[in-house]
């Protein structure tokens, strides 16, 4: 045998088979899965919040008229497209009671959904605009199954 092949043998020899690594135990990973919208009441109801603490912007902006209130209807209605559908869910699917227990809970602590309402319902461009059928097509696009 060569001297290379010998030592290839002898080191094969004294190193032995190759011992597995260790094996380690695998924690399980508990995966939490965000609930649906329209089954999570407390989000509904912030972004409830949201939508008509931004509408009451609109109305309120110094220099609104109906036709900028009606486009910023356009834009909060497609930016809040997936809470119109969660919405919409809700209400058909009865469930309008606990979102407003849920709303009524946050008023108690704090969150002033009934302030941006009165907002929007006291905004003199709500008057102004009354009869103005675009104007009032797209507010009811945003609100008109709202509880």
């Amino acid at each position: 045998m060569s001297r290379a092949r010998s030592l290839i043998a002898i080191a094969l020899v004294a190193c032995g088979t190759p011992t597995p690594p260790p094996v380690i135990p695998v924690t399980p990973v508990h995966v939490v899965t965000p609930l649906p919208l329209e089954h999570d009441m407390p989000k509904l109801n912030t972004r409830t919040l949201k939508l008509y603490e931004a509408t009451a912007s609109v109305l309120t902006a110094a220099n609104a008229t109906c036709a900028t209130a009606t486009t910023q209807f356009g834009v909060l209605k497609t930016a809040n497209a997936d809470y119109l559908a969660a919405r919409a869910i809700v209400i058909t699917e009865g469930r309008t009671p606990a979102l407003q227990k849920a709303i009524d809970a946050n008023e108690v602590h704090g969150q002033p959904l009934g302030t941006a309402a009165a907002l929007i319902l006291k905004a003199p461009l709500m008057r102004s605009c009354a009869n103005d059928r675009a104007f009032t097509d797209a507010y009811e696009d945003l609100f008109g199954a709202v509880p």
